[in-house]
Formats: C-alpha cells, structure tokens, sequence
C-alpha cells in the first residue's frame, strides 16, 4: 500500500488530484477485498470485515467528487452480497445460520453501506456549498469596496478639476 500512497502523492503533486484519489481508494478496495475473500474459515467474526469497507466510501467522497461515493457503495453492496453468496470455505454451522438468517444477515452490511453513503454526501455536498457561498460573499464585499474606493478616487478627481477650472 505504501508504493501506492508514493505514486498518488506524486500525482497530486502533477496536479492530477482526480487520478490520486481514484487509486487510493481502488486501492484501499482492492485490498480490503482481498482480506475478505482470503478469510479462512469464513465464519461469523469474518462478517465484520464487510463494516470496514465504508473506510473506502470516506476515502472515496473526502478525495473525489462526492458522486463518486454512490458507485463504491454500489460496488461494497455487490460485493457483500457476492461474497456472502459464493464465498467458499464456511462451515456447517456458519452455512445453517446463512440458510436461516441470511436477510437478517444481509441487511445490517448493506444498511451501514447506505447510511455512510448518504451522511457522507450530504455533509460533503453541504459542506462544499457553504465554501463556495463564503467565496462568493468575500468576493461580493471585495468588489463593493474596490467600487468605494473608485468612487471616492472619482470624487476627488472630480474636485481636483473643479477647483482647477475656477
């Protein structure tokens, strides 16, 4: 992972933010992913893991654009659902308990993966909106006083030729 945070430092630094954070959390994705999948037994403590996949949702919406959280959602949801479908290697006990229970199982997985999803954005989208309304304010307020300044600059110009001509 360290090899891969060095090379999305240096795009960032190349000014290419964009390409930095979609392999940081391909990455982080890709990793977390394979954790699942080498989880031997998979077993009831193995479902925990689905929970750390919102990291790659905060990486997703805190260095792209905050769109780009719903298709990670989308892709941990796919891929909890998969793995808890097709994963090999679970025992007996884990395989009744997924017969039974396999919704009540599901839900929980899938519900953080909304809920982070959708907190996330909007805080994201709230937050971006408050920044670019700070800017336009501060920008407004330069310009009123640029005007005075001009204004007054324009006044005394006008005084200065009045003064002159009588």
């Amino acid at each position: 992972m360290m090899p891969i945070c060095l090379v999305a430092l240096v795009l960032n630094k190349l000014k290419k933010p964009t390409a930095a954070g979609i392999l940081l959390t391909v990455a982080f994705e890709a990793a977390l992913t394979m954790v699942v999948l080498t989880s031997i037994p998979f077993d009831p403590p193995t479902l925990q893991q689905y929970d750390l996949f919102v990291f790659g949702e905060v990486v997703a919406v805190s260095l792209l654009a905050p769109e780009w959280v719903w298709g990670i959602a989308a892709y941990n949801i796919g891929f909890i659902i998969w793995s808890l479908f097709f994963q090999e290697y679970k025992d007996a006990a884990f395989l009744y308990e997924l017969q039974s229970q396999f919704w009540a199982i599901l839900v929980r997985p899938v519900a953080i993966q909304f809920v982070v999803a959708g907190v996330t954005y909007l805080w994201v989208k709230g937050a971006t909106g408050a920044i670019r309304r700070a800017d336009t304010a501060e920008m407004r307020t330069q310009l009123e006083v640029q005007l005075r300044e001009a204004e007054i600059e324009r006044s005394e110009e006008k005084r200065q030729i009045d003064r002159s001509v009588y």
